[in-house]
């Protein structure tokens, strides 16, 4: 799949012939879309100097749920300059039919490469802090791109930097269905445990996925490494160990630069020689000569990559926390895989029992009770002050049980009776979002995350089989004033 004659690299075809690709984020520029393919070419000018490829620059949008530049006006730049942009798409600021047209519009401008996010969630500005959208969650988003365009090449992330059991496995789940949505490649959030980027490549092996993986490479500055310690970049994870070290690299005449980048070379190393399909390189600061540096340091250190895992392993060890694998074997990878792989049970919510035994009785399509109810909402249906009536009833009932806001597309079943719209700020149906933290919510700590809470419901049922099938996203037309006929008729199909 080639971008535009003279494309000086592409991912998609790196990836498909089973090279090491490479891809650098940048924010764009304030200054311009100019300005921002100026220095996309002095980064791949100087990975050049090294011998390497930049296969596509990966432009953010609107990083930080803060406004920024336009990464279309700055990916027309790239490609008008013969470079692979890779364009962010999150689902935070648009309805569906903004983003499908969004993705339609730069394809037809010879755009096809898309990494497609959930997103962060919007920050305060000076207007005040804009309202989250969250239409499609990233699942769906995948889903529909391809639909439209299913000539582009739709990259999706995971976060495998996560302490709970519930919050990992959900992580790992909402990958398969990534892929299932039909994404292409897959890159790892931000983190610097070397064995939570492992888990992620022994599980996408362990479940015979056939997607290409890439780590992710961050050179921080002292400001971002703490920043990220202290859990104000959500999703992302630096240890206290290796803040430690950071902070005294930091105190050297070159204020840490080559503790920076010899640790960034570490982890490039270590992708291409644990089978990584690729690296995703980025860093607040990064300059093109430090890029230089980074790619021919990671080639020099080439097949000692053991010993740099080594190293990177007791820069960055093992956490307290669940763990997917067992450690890796000395010279060996992936990990193996250990009987955590398949969650034990972890209690009973009573709760969920009861639920699962009225939708039995009454809303599996099988039985007498659905075919009762029915008939009866048929006879309501025809009487409007009566089918209001009921709507009330039912509404007052499904809010003090899971604070039901009414959407109308109740997926309450396949959400373990945990209501999306309700206890999810993001309003996921596929999956956790890459955010929390210790099983708390990104947006409110205080909040548990409503994904946590489904995962240990389905693992308590021996159901975690039920995340494999992708939800579709909300209908709302059947908002407003027709819950009662809603619940039968979406109950049927599922």
């Amino acid at each position: 799949m080639r971008e535009k004659p003279g494309m000086q690299a592409n991912l998609s075809e790196a990836l498909k012939a089973g090279s090491f690709a490479l891809t650098l984020e940048l924010v764009p520029d304030e200054k311009g879309a100019s300005r921002t393919a100026d220095i996309a070419q002095s980064f791949a000018a100087a990975a050049a100097e090294a011998g390497r490829t930049i296969h596509a620059f990966s432009l953010t949008d609107n990083a930080g749920g803060r406004q920024g530049a336009s990464a279309d006006a700055a990916a027309l730049e790239l490609l008008r300059r013969g470079l692979c942009p890779l364009v962010h798409v999150t689902c935070r600021d648009a309805n569906r039919l903004a983003i499908m047209s969004r993705i339609r519009g730069l394809r037809d401008a010879e755009v096809r490469h898309f990494f497609i996010v959930t997103g962060d969630y919007p920050a305060d500005s000076p207007q005040g802090r804009p309202a989250a959208v969250f239409d499609l969650d990233s699942v769906q988003a995948i889903r529909l791109a391809k639909s439209v365009a299913p000539d582009i090449f739709a990259g999706a992330a995971v976060s495998p930097f996560k302490e709970t059991e519930a919050e990992l496995m959900g992580q790992f789940f909402k990958m398969e269905r990534k892929a299932a949505a039909g994404a292409d490649f897959i890159i790892c959030q931000l983190g610097y445990e070397m064995r939570r980027f492992l888990e992620a490549k022994a599980y996408l092996e362990a479940r015979r996925l056939d997607i290409p993986l890439l780590g992710n490479i961050f050179v921080p500055t002292s400001a971002s490494a703490r920043a990220m310690n202290f859990g104000r970049v959500p999703g992302c994870v630096f240890p206290d160990d290796l803040l430690i070290e950071f902070e005294k690299a930091a105190a050297a005449p070159d204020k840490g630069r080559s503790f920076r980048l010899e640790l960034a070379a570490s982890m490039l190393a270590v992708f291409q020689g644990a089978g990584f399909s690729g690296a995703h390189i980025g860093g607040f600061g990064l300059k093109p000569a430090d890029l230089s540096h980074l790619l021919a340091r990671g080639a020099e250190i080439g097949r000692n990559w053991p010993e740099a895992l080594g190293h990177l392993s007791r820069l960055s060890p093992s956490r307290r926390g669940f763990y997917a694998f067992s450690p890796p074997v000395a010279g060996r990878t992936p990990l193996e895989a250990a009987p955590a792989l398949q969650p034990g049970r972890s209690g009973r919510s009573p709760f969920y029992a009861v639920m699962r035994v009225v939708y039995r009785l009454i809303f599996d399509p099988r039985s007498a009770g659905f075919r009762l109810m029915r008939s009866f909402y048929r006879v309501v249906d025809s009487c409007k002050p009566l089918a209001r009536l009921f709507h009330g009833l039912e509404w007052c009932m499904k809010f003090a049980l899971f604070r039901c806001q009414d959407c109308g597309d109740c997926a309450l079943h396949d959400m373990a009776y945990c209501c999306p719209q309700a206890k999810c700020f993001k309003h996921q149906r596929n999956g956790p979002c890459g955010g929390s933290k210790g099983g708390s919510c990104e947006v409110d700590p205080d909040t548990p995350c409503a994904w946590h809470l489904i995962i240990t419901r389905l693992e308590e049922r021996g159901r975690l089989g039920a995340v494999e099938d992708v939800c579709p996203p909300a209908d709302w037309s059947k908002k407003e004033g027709r819950g009662p006929r809603k619940i039968v008729r979406e109950d049927q199909r599922q």
